[in-house]
């Protein structure tokens, strides 16, 4: 019996590291993880930087560095797929001196262009703002030509004779005041189409909202009722 039970212990014993291997290879795998996790970037920097470099050199850096140190502070630039080729060639072809010479004018070119692509970039920015613009100046303008539209008629009462004639005229100015009371917007007179206007009654008139756009609309000349003065003597 104690044989047995012996026997028994040291296969549960045998057993034990079997059961064990798995966490200690998952602690393996997550340490090599984050190793891994630890990039680098290559860059050239824009600045001399004390015991780092000096400007237009190539450096690998961590990206961790680089973000919060370098970029921020416009101390490097990502070194491009074209500038490498750049340091590749002369590495295989130059001597140390060219490709300290070449290392800031290549930078000075990466400059150069990425100035170029923000000028374009601002250039295009501004022709779409002006278009836009443009295009929300003349909606504006369509929609009050809609507005006078619907309103249709703007009254203006005037001293006028036995025969429905005007004491004077009907000045732009006139029309201009009856379109602002009622829409509480003053437009040009010299943007008005108004006919001579000399008599009672009803008168098309246009307005130039947009060089686009006309809004058109009807002046209704009402006769001005005289109040009579003085009573009449018993």
């Amino acid at each position: 019996m104690a044989l047995a039970s012996s026997s028994g212990a040291l296969r549960g014993l045998s057993k034990a590291p079997q059961q064990l291997s798995r966490p200690v290879s998952r602690t393996r795998l997550v340490v090599e993880a984050n190793k891994r996790v630890q990039k680098k970037q290559r860059v050239i920097l824009t600045k001399d930087i004390e015991n780092v470099g000096k400007e237009g050199e190539l450096l690998t850096v961590p990206v961790g560095y680089l973000r919060n140190y370098l970029l921020p502070n416009g101390i490097a630039r990502i070194a491009s797929a074209g500038i490498l080729e750049g340091w590749r060639r002369r590495a295989r072809g130059g001597s140390g001196q060219e490709s300290a010479a070449e290392g800031p004018a290549a930078l000075l070119a990466e400059r150069h262009g990425q100035q170029q692509q923000q000028q374009q970039l601002q250039i295009r920015k501004r022709k779409e703002d002006a278009l836009r613009a443009k295009l929300e100046e003349k909606a504006q303008a369509q929609a009050f030509a809609n507005a006078l539209a619907t309103i249709g008629k703007f009254i203006i009462k005037k001293k006028a004779g036995d025969k429905d004639a005007l004491f004077a005229a009907v000045q732009k100015s006139e029309v201009v005041d009856a379109i602002y009371q009622q829409t509480s917007r003053r437009l040009e007179e010299r943007d008005l189409e108004v006919p001579d206007i000399k008599a009672v009654g009803t008168f098309e008139c246009s307005v130039r909202l947009h060089p686009e756009v006309v809004g058109t609309f009807s002046v209704v000349i009402q006769k001005e009722r005289q109040v009579q003065q003085g009573a009449k003597k018993k």
